[in-house]
């Protein structure tokens, strides 16, 4: 009888060991004293319709950051200097191209006040401290930041007696906010789950985008694959956008998918492709136009 038990024991013990799943742990924990250069590449095709007319518009936006890791502090969190390296911006289209590349040197085109602000953009600084599941808790240094974007703007229009300056310098203390950068920078580092996780599992991240237009994103993450020095995320998501204005609004909803892979040591993503696609529509002058938009927003790390 003893036998009998100890033989159905083994295949009991086996069959239990082998659905014992191997837990990792997934969070942001970069070592101090390095440096990354993160590039994020975005291009976007917009549709709408106009009174019966189609009108297309190809958008690319580059941006590049020097990411700067300082210190370890409480709780695993970590400061991190922040560089603007570049920013290129593509438009393509009838009503109003865009083309700007702050690598370009030269004075940027004086009738583009999104171009003037992006060339004063160019080598601005701030810090951030960031937490293990990647959320930003904190940014320092934007008021300064600002000041000396605004520093530029005003060297760069000297001579300008319209109201175009004004424009400029509103957009940029609007839109350059302790807030806004915070929620902008938490939106493509917190991905980690908080906690332990095997290979099939599962969770979710809420993020809100404060931009030109704001938008609020539920993300799943699955974790895809476990090799050597890396992990593989699945993500999934979908997001609203619902803005109103003077100037109108704006009404989309959307998803989006794609595939993550990060580096296991320091949490850094190595290389990001997601898809977004959304549809809607936008209400100007008492029209309702119907809008689609789809991207494809590309982001890489390298270690400097």
């Amino acid at each position: 009888m003893k036998k009998s038990l100890f033989v159905l024991f083994i295949p009991l013990f086996l069959f239990l060991t082998s659905c014992t799943k191997e837990l990792y742990s997934l969070k942001f924990a970069p070592a101090q004293g390095k440096s990354y250069r993160i590039t994020t590449v975005s291009e976007q095709n917009i549709s709408q319709e106009m009174m019966g007319q189609k009108i297309d518009i190809k958008q690319v936006l580059e941006m590049r950051y020097l990411f700067s890791v300082k210190e370890s502090q409480e709780k695993g969190e970590t400061r991190i200097d922040v560089v603007y390296e570049r920013i290129k911006v593509e438009q393509q289209n009838d009503l109003m191209p865009i083309s700007f590349d702050s690598d370009i040197p030269g004075n940027p085109d004086l009738e583009n006040p999104f171009g003037i602000a992006f060339s004063a953009l160019k080598g601005s600084t701030f810090s951030m401290i960031v937490g293990e599941d990647g959320s930003v808790k904190k940014v320092e240094g934007i008021e300064t930041m600002v000041g000396d974007m605004i520093s530029k703007i005003n060297a760069t229009l000297v001579n300008d007696t319209t109201d175009g300056i004004t424009d400029v310098l509103d957009m940029v203390k609007s839109e350059y906010s302790a807030e806004k950068i915070r929620k902008q920078m938490e939106s493509s580092l917190k991905i980690f789950p908080g906690k332990d996780v095997s290979v099939g599992a599962f969770w979710k991240i809420k993020n809100e985008i404060d931009g030109i237009v704001p938008m609020e994103t539920e993300t799943e993450y699955l974790l895809k694959d476990i090799q050597t020095d890396v992990a593989v995320l699945d993500v999934k998501g979908t997001f609203d956008i619902n803005q109103s204005s003077a100037m109108g609004a704006i009404k989309l909803t959307g998803t989006q998918e794609g595939e993550v892979t990060v580096d296991k040591a320091t949490g850094f993503t190595l290389k990001s492709v997601i898809t977004q696609k959304m549809s809607g529509t936008s209400e100007a002058m008492g029209m309702s136009l119907p809008m689609n938009i789809e991207s494809v927003t590309t982001t890489t790390s390298e270690k400097l």
